[in-house]
């Protein structure tokens, strides 16, 4: 369900998740942690499940973000159908499932992100899910988010977005192109952008850092030319954010 806070189109499209586990107890689990995770931060997703290793290789399609493989499987075993994904797709996050933690250290030759040991608990999953996450940030820093506007879902590119401003319960999200107001609290962008290179340089103002043409000790200068305030008591914080930035860090 569409939220007026927005949520992440990685890429563009709906992330896409495979889980391949032929226990239909741990297939619901893992789809139901999966849906519960993203749902919380409004990362709209599809999942498809295999119960075979055979089959998913058959039908495996380049662009699937994350594999939850497990290794106990029928016929091919989860680790001998990591290979050959690897020898498909060297971008898809690989975590392996398993109630076996002694071959886990195997991953490592597949290039495998983590490993979740059996029996799986949410908090545990949901930090797994979270490294992954973070992961795909980091290769993709340009998303896609979708705002409430005129009655329809206005995509925009969070690398065109100069700054956003809260106005009572309001946000207004100053882009390249044009302002964009919804209905929404600061919290909301923030939790949306996590990850990209976003500061707050104001109370009001979350600036993103790859606009700032310019900064002093009371203001910042945008690359459209709109200069923003910079109260004392964000500074520090946000010329910190702002020298990570341009030393190549991650915000």
């Amino acid at each position: 369900m569409f939220e007026q806070s927005g949520y992440y189109l990685y890429n563009g499209v709906i992330m896409k998740i495979v889980i391949v586990e032929d226990e239909k107890q741990q297939q619901k689990l893992l789809a139901s942690y999966i849906s519960k995770a993203l749902d919380e931060k409004k990362i709209p997703c599809e999942v498809k499940i295999y119960s075979d290793a055979e089959t998913f290789l058959n039908e495996y399609e380049k662009g699937t973000s994350i594999v939850f493989m497990d290794i106990e499987l029928p016929g091919i075993n989860g680790m001998h159908a990591s290979k050959r994904l690897r020898e498909m797709d060297n971008e898809a996050i690989l975590i392996f499932v398993t109630n076996m933690a002694q071959f886990a250290i195997q991953g490592y030759e597949v290039d495998a992100t983590d490993f979740i040991v059996k029996p799986i608990n949410y908090y545990s999953f949901s930090m797994k899910l979270e490294k992954a996450l973070r992961i795909l940030s980091k290769r993709n820093p340009t998303k896609t988010i979708l705002l409430p506007f005129h009655g329809e879902e206005k995509a925009i590119a969070t690398s065109d977005i100069l700054y956003v401003e809260v106005v009572n319960h309001d946000l207004f999200y100053h882009t390249i192109q044009a302002e964009y107001k919804v209905h929404a609290s600061m919290k909301k962008a923030i939790e949306m952008l996590q990850g990209l290179p976003f500061s707050r340089c104001h109370i009001g103002y979350l600036v993103n850092l790859a606009h700032v043409k310019e900064a002093n000790k009371s203001e910042i200068t945008l690359s459209n030319g709109e200069v923003l305030s910079m109260p004392r008591t964000r500074r520090k914080e946000f010329l910190a954010d702002l020298a990570n930035y341009l030393s190549g860090g991650k915000n």
